[in-house]
């Protein structure tokens, strides 16, 4: 932070005449620029370290990235011991369901969605997310079950708005013949 300016008064104290701030010197604002450029090389060097260490099959093919991250894999681990504590929760079942789903372990996923909605039968959401888990592994006319059993809990509209659209779509594509 700069110093402040110091202000001197000639003659009246209604005229102020403020002294100029002091510039840097040319080779103080060469190193404050040297820092930028090596802070920049720096982040670009662990950017380069980064990819190197992922493999040079990544460097071709980004998809071959995976996409769990260590979060996941610490949120489940948690998720697990919570669980071992207390084995009746169906919110802890439905959070470890949403993590194994972001980890891509779709039927570790279902397992767990399955076990929220029969310790929470009447649960709108883990109705709701056992249905979504469903389809997207491609057991449509179970999802489509799961999705008629969320609209019979009477969910609130935007919810229910949901689980109709997706029971429409769904019988639409079942009733559509495989060519």
């Amino acid at each position: 932070m700069p110093a402040p300016a110091t202000i001197f008064y000639q003659g009246n104290r209604e005229s102020p005449v403020q002294e100029p701030r002091p510039r840097a010197s040319a080779p103080s604002r060469r190193r404050g620029v040297w820092i930028g450029v090596l802070s920049s090389a720096a982040a670009v060097a662990l950017v380069c370290t980064v990819v190197i260490q992922s493999g040079n099959n990544a460097a071709r093919n980004p998809a071959s990235i995976p996409q769990t991250t260590v979060t996941s894999s610490t949120d489940i681990v948690t998720l697990s011991e919570a669980i071992k504590r207390n084995p009746n929760s169906a919110d802890l079942y439905m959070k470890r369901a949403k993590e194994y789903e972001r980890a891509e372990r779709m039927d570790e996923a279902l397992t767990d969605a399955e076990r929220a909605t029969k310790l929470t039968p009447a649960d709108i959401q883990a109705h709701l997310l056992y249905a979504q888990l469903l389809e997207k592994v491609h057991k449509e006319d179970q999802a489509i079950e799961e999705y008629k059993k969320v609209q019979s809990l009477k969910p609130p509209p935007d919810v229910l708005a949901i689980a109709t659209e997706r029971v429409a779509q769904l019988e639409r594509q079942r009733s559509i013949p495989n060519r």
